[in-house]
């Protein structure tokens, strides 16, 4: 990622080629081991007790931890995937998420 970053500061690349390189870096990458069985395993019990059923339609989004500033609003800014049911569709829409965070604009902060 920071090579792709580096390479956009010297004008190799354009933003708009950056962003999208940048990240689909997330949706290629696997889940590290122990986000990898907790977030299926999460999604598992939350179905099985909760719901009673096998297998549960979610919400993925992000939660931010700051609120919205007087001068600034966050609502909106990452995507949000909605009906999102079983495990390896969840794992997909998490990554999503995470990709959101770094949009253009992000990346071209001063």
């Amino acid at each position: 990622m920071a090579a792709l970053v580096d390479e956009w500061q010297l004008g190799k690349l354009t933003l708009t080629e950056t962003g999208p390189a940048v990240r689909s870096l997330f949706h290629r990458y696997n889940w590290p081991g122990s986000a990898a069985t907790a977030i299926p395993t999460a999604y598992r019990q939350l179905s099985a007790t909760k719901a009673r059923i096998e297998t549960l339609s979610v919400v993925v989004r992000s939660c931010a931890k700051a609120k919205d500033l007087p001068d600034a609003s966050f609502a909106g800014q990452q995507e949000t995937y909605l009906n999102i049911s079983g495990e390896d569709t969840l794992l997909d829409a998490c990554r999503g998420c995470y990709a959101s965070l770094i949009t253009d604009r992000a990346i071209n902060v001063p």
